[in-house]
């Protein structure tokens, strides 16, 4: 991923040694997230030093927080949580540990849900992106039924609109990859209408 590296590269990074904090043991959000960014580190030649249980909390984000800095002291320079709660929990430890994080720190911190408060530290700079989980699913449910009620097949997988939301606009979109095929998606600058829209 060339647009990644540009990303660390811009902020002095060349090497991503990577502490991840997971959500809640067998759920499948953190099975999914774990895997999918094992997968990607691997192919990156990233470094994961650490991945362990948050609980999907704030205090579990900082208990992980707190240990991960004593046992990788100096040696990590990203920080991946797979809520944005453990995030917040992570961010009391780094700070309470005089560690800086965020667009303007020594460590980069990804979170993921981007509820109201998570956008509002990545518009801040303590967290440098923040990747949705759209609780919204309503709108994408009633579609099925209807289709279901007029007799038609919907389809098997239907994806929810999500966004990918960043504090600096060094890079415009990434790569993902949908039911194997490659797809670029915007990122998006969190401004103050996006926070005030937000769930």
């Amino acid at each position: 991923m060339v647009k990644v590296h540009s990303y660390t590269s811009s902020k002095g990074i060349e090497e991503l040694n990577v502490l991840v904090i997971e959500g809640s043991t067998g759920s499948s959000a953190a099975i999914g997230r774990t895997e999918g960014f094992q997968e990607i580190a691997d192919r990156e030649g990233w470094t994961i030093l650490d991945s362990q249980d948050g609980d999907f909390t704030q205090t579990g984000g900082q208990e992980i927080m707190e240990s991960y800095i004593k046992s990788y002291e100096g040696q990590f320079n990203v920080v991946i949580c797979q809520n944005d709660n453990e995030a917040f929990g992570a961010m009391d430890a780094m700070t309470a540990a005089g560690i800086s994080y965020g667009v303007d720190g020594d460590v980069i911190l990804v979170s993921f849900d981007a509820c109201t408060a998570g956008l509002e530290y990545v518009q801040s700079g303590d967290i440098n992106a923040d990747f949705e989980c759209n609780p919204l699913a309503a709108p994408f449910v009633e579609e099925v039924i209807q289709q279901l009620a007029a007799g038609e097949t919907p389809e098997t997988v239907v994806y929810m609109e999500e966004h990918w939301y960043v504090n600096e606009d060094i890079l415009e979109s990434i790569t993902v990859t949908v039911d194997g095929e490659e797809q670029e998606q915007a990122l998006t600058v969190v401004t103050d209408e996006i926070v005030e829209a937000q769930y």
